[in-house]
């Protein structure tokens, strides 16, 4: 009892931290407004409406929500609490009063809908409880005695990931502005031609005889041949800048209970569905929701969690758990539990201080998701963070919402095949007429909206959960249902991240299930005026599935059509940049400006109208007075009135180490590269337009580029 007593007393204090922080943010007046308007939502739920009553009733909830959605943005936990007291209504409605009892079949279609609903139900309000006021920290400085600066151990796992992709994480690593670092290359793939860019670049060279725990235990062996204070970890493929460890290393510094501070996964090439679907720069890159608000939001609890790169860890704090953990294939969220567990602390710095490749190709999406959908069911059932000891409240509910977030593939093939249950068979999802819908269900579904929509400006739109969900959906039910029947089922598998396609395809294996889907809504859309005609007297039933079924067929013909790549020519991605550059043509020197670059080539601009020879020599002057010197082969040009645009492809070998240095810190090494760009601002309506809409724009884009 007195361990339980001190159990609880720490979990309080801890929880009275965090509340500290809201109080501080928002002040007592507001904090107690909050609370009153919580109370009097939990006495609105129970009340016996008709549905005129309800209208009444939620009409005026739906214009305040709407009031602070446009004009007061900053009030987000009343707008929270708002939407929670909409959902819970419709929820307590659909409980008691829509379950279908008449039929077996029809109660227990019911049931299982319902249980989808309180699924769904569960994950909003554990996710509104996650992001109640996310924080947003700035660097702790450095002190000025350096003798005072942690020591530093770069760890680059890699496995079989190419040389090109490699090459960028390594030279930029060596760069990084902290003077009591060294930078590891640990290579699980045991390739010659790994070592000799290693040596070449300056790094250690660590690898072993086989490959036992994957990258964990990868990790863990090179725990053991090293011995810096701290550990920084990043992926293959994930570039830091100068600053990284000035930017990161002052958190411990201040916290010698810190085990933890994770800085954003920033990628700087569009992932699959803004490529595919011919949303760059308009659609948020869909990681963005994780990064810039959970993570920010998950600070507040201190319930971070490690991310597998990215990151600095202490390794006295990883050594007191036995080093990075290996049961699971999601070794990273793992290991933050296991710390938080310990007592240890963890920060979540917002500051994009590396980029990477996002995965652009659909079956290479499948395969990460399915892996992140192994990995957390496995800790779900093997190491429940609701059940281990060490851990306060709120760093269980938010482990639990990252975990219960991967079953969503149950939820959201029973959304797609309810309404075909009654547009088919004739079996009811729900007892209720049309206007009982409508008076219960919109002012939930329009709350949720505005609440996400302001909660998530630039960093989710409105409707693309539900793309992103169904795009995934068949393979994270199937691998759910395996892990919970045998966690210890599957393999770690290293996610493929870069692909070459001269051609656009349909990537038609992996997307079979959700062609299948797409199917049974286009039969379901043909049977809905059959349905009306053959039973009028049940006009309700048909609008309702009618509409709903509608409603699914673009949200999965959105999702087969991510499956349609796009070509991808080019042996390096291009950057954006704007890079003031000189060119020489013939003695004779021109200024530009460098629009785009990689270590194979660049987009210019000449600030003169040029007739370009086949080769150039160039110039391009990057920050803190770095020159670097080229000569280029030019691919195209367009000669306009008073300038010229031109694709370079640079004449480089293997063998040109320092050139190939000197273009990879010019483009990743900056500080502020990678600063968060704010995208487009939600907007539910126009969001709901680009779902529809998705089949037109991609097409129409496919015989545009064929011309």
């Amino acid at each position: 009892m007195t361990a339980l007593f001190r159990h609880v007393q720490r979990g309080a204090r801890k929880i009275d931290t965090a509340v500290g922080k809201l109080v501080v943010q928002f002040g007592w007046t507001r904090i107690v407004i909050y609370i009153l308007t919580f109370i009097v939502s939990l006495y609105f739920i129970s009340f016996k409406l008709y549905w005129r009553e309800q209208i009444i009733v939620s009409t005026p909830i739906l214009i305040l929500m709407f009031i602070i959605y446009k004009w007061f943005p900053k009030e987000k936990i009343f707008m929270l609490t708002l939407s929670f007291a909409l959902s819970f209504r419709y929820f307590y409605w659909r409980a008691t009063e829509t379950i279908n009892t008449y039929y077996t079949a029809s109660f227990i279609v019911s049931i299982i809908l319902l249980a989808a609903e309180l699924y769904g139900f569960a994950v909003l309000l554990l996710g509104y409880f996650e992001i109640i006021e996310p924080i947003n920290r700035k660097p702790v400085p450095l002190p000025d005695d350096i003798t005072k600066w942690p020591t530093v151990d770069i760890f680059i796992p890699t496995y079989d990931e190419p040389i090109e992709v490699l090459r960028p994480t390594i030279a930029a690593a060596m760069v990084i502005d902290y003077p009591k670092k060294k930078v590891y290359v640990l290579d699980d793939g045991r390739r010659p031609e790994v070592k000799k860019l290693a040596e070449e670049l300056g790094a250690h060279y660590i690898t072993r005889e086989d490959n036992k725990g994957a990258k964990a235990g990868n990790i863990n062996h090179a725990l053991k041949l090293t011995n810096g204070d701290l550990i920084a970890i990043f992926d293959a493929d994930h570039v830091p800048t100068r600053s990284f460890l000035q930017m990161t290393v002052g958190f411990f510094i201040k916290d010698p209970k810190l085990a933890l501070v994770q800085t954003p996964h920033h990628f700087y090439n569009p992932d699959v569905y803004e490529r595919n679907l011919y949303l760059e720069k308009v659609l948020p890159e869909e990681q963005q929701y994780f990064y810039h608000l959970v993570q920010p939001g998950k600070d507040l609890w201190n319930a971070v969690y490690f991310c597998g790169s990215c990151a600095v860890l202490r390794r006295k704090a990883l050594e007191e758990i036995g080093g990075i953990a290996q049961e699971t294939v999601t070794e990273d969220a793992h290991t933050s539990i296991k710390l938080h567990a310990n007592g240890w602390n963890s920060v979540y710095l917002g500051i994009p201080q590396a980029a990477g490749i996002a995965t652009d190709r659909y079956s290479f999406y499948i395969s990460q998701r399915g892996r992140w959908t192994r990995g957390m069911i496995q800790i779900f059932r093997l190491d429940n963070p609701l059940f281990k000891k060490g851990l306060t409240i709120p760093q269980r509910l938010a482990y639990l919402n990252s975990m219960i977030h991967f079953f969503s593939g149950y939820a959201r093939i029973v959304f797609i095949l309810a309404p075909l249950s009654y547009l088919l068979f004739g079996i009811y999802p729900l007892v209720g007429t049309a206007i009982d819908v409508v008076a219960y269900a919109f002012p939930h579904l329009i709350g949720a909206v505005l609440a996400g929509s302001l909660m998530s400006k630039n960093v989710r739109h409105s409707f693309w959960t539900e793309i992103y969900e169904t795009a995934r959906s068949y393979y994270s039910l199937v691998i759910s249902t395996v892990t919970l029947i045998n966690p210890r089922a599957g393999r770690f598998v290293v996610t493929p991240k870069v692909a070459s396609e001269d051609k656009y395809y349909f990537d038609i294996r992996p997307v079979r299930p959700l062609l299948i889907l797409l199917a049974l809504t286009v039969i379901g859309i043909i049977f809905t005026p059959i349905r009306w005609h053959n039973h009028p007297d049940e006009l309700d039933a048909v609008l309702i599935n009618g509409f709903w079924n509608l409603f699914n067929f673009f949200i999965v013909l959105a999702s087969v059509f991510v499956a349609y790549e796009r070509p991808q020519r080019r042996r390096y991605y291009r950057v954006e940049v704007d890079l003031p550059c000189q060119v020489w043509i013939r003695s004779k020197g021109y200024i530009g400006k460098v629009n785009d670059i990689s270590e194979g080539g660049a987009k210019i601009s000449i600030n003169k109208a040029l007739d370009l020879p086949k080769e150039i020599d160039i110039i391009i002057f990057g920050k803190q007075g770095k020159r670097v010197f080229l000569r280029a082969e030019v691919a195209w040009s367009v000669k306009l009135q008073n300038s010229t645009i031109a694709g370079l492809k640079f004449n480089l070998s293997e063998d040109d180490i320092q050139t190939r240095k000197d273009i990879i810190q010019l483009i990743y090494s900056p500080a502020d590269k990678w600063i968060y760009t704010e995208a487009e601002d939600d907007n539910p309506i126009k969001s709901l337009g680009r779902v529809i809409t998705t089949p037109y724009r991609v097409l129409a884009n496919v015989v545009k580029s064929k011309k």
